[in-house]
């Protein structure tokens, strides 16, 4: 789709070197969220996988080239989230039939940011009505 030739295929276990030694510690959660990329028009569905203060991994129907600048929405504790990043990873996990996409943040609000560090820090899922919308229907999870 982008000159680059197939997307990876994942058995959606990523046991690569580089996430043995993360930036930032990660919360796995499953969270509704919309995703719009430049130069297109509208949002789109897609889950929020796992969490950091650094970023998220977003699970989509659609492949997204690395390098991609991105700007996401979803929300924590029903506090709403809007934050700017760029695809630094993209695969297709074959068991999900979904792309995920690593997505680094590059501008998020520091309100935003604390409260994700608190997520993490707590160790648990968020509650109820955390998600953008409701978190049990979506394109990503009828």
């Amino acid at each position: 789709m982008f000159g680059k030739g197939p997307p990876s295929v994942s058995s959606g276990k990523d046991t690569s070197p580089e996430t043995a030694q993360r930036r930032f510690a990660r919360a796995d959660v499953d969270l509704a969220a919309s995703y719009a990329m430049a130069g297109t028009s509208g949002e789109r569905e897609a889950r929020i996988g796992d969490l950091s203060v650094g970023g998220v991994r977003l699970v989509s129907h659609e492949d997204v080239a690395s390098g991609s600048p991105i700007e996401l929405r979803f929300a924590l504790a029903e506090r709403p989230i809007r934050a700017q990043g760029r695809v630094v990873l993209s695969y297709f996990d074959a068991g999900a039939k979904r792309f995920n996409h690593g997505v680094a943040f590059t501008a998020i609000e520091p309100a935003a940011r604390e409260a994700i560090a608190a997520l993490v820090a707590s160790g648990q899922e968020p509650g109820a009505g955390s998600s953008a919308g409701d978190s049990n229907r979506s394109p990503m999870n009828p």
